[in-house]
């Protein structure tokens, strides 16, 4: 499953960040309102994979507007695994995402060894 494989790489990653300093407690993870799954999701998998503790926030997304010049948060339809249907937020044309795309890891919280 595509979750998974994006849950599996985040836990890699984080473990290798933490692996000279001690255990990992917890991860924070961001998740753009336009990434390819949605926070909730990924927040499910990395909880069901991960052997610590993980809180997963979303971001909202930006835009701008190539129509009429808006530049701010989309009008998001539609947002499912692979898939975002959004609109300007102010005249409904397809924008360009400026951000809110993005899975990335924000922190990693470790617990020193003795």
């Amino acid at each position: 499953m595509h979750e998974q494989t994006i849950a599996k790489k985040i836990i890699e990653e984080a473990t290798k960040q933490a692996s000279a300093h001690g255990r990992i407690k917890k991860v924070t993870v961001e998740c753009g309102a336009l990434a390819h799954l949605p926070a909730k999701d990924m927040e499910k998998v990395l909880k069901e994979m991960a052997p610590f503790e993980v809180d997963v926030v979303e971001k909202k997304a930006k835009v701008k507007c190539k129509n009429c010049g808006f530049e701010g948060e989309p009008r998001i339809e539609m947002h499912t695994h692979d898939v975002s249907v959004f609109f300007c937020g102010k005249c409904g044309s397809v924008p360009d995402v400026i951000d809110g795309k993005d899975i990335i890891i924000k922190s990693v919280v470790i617990e020193k060894g003795n």
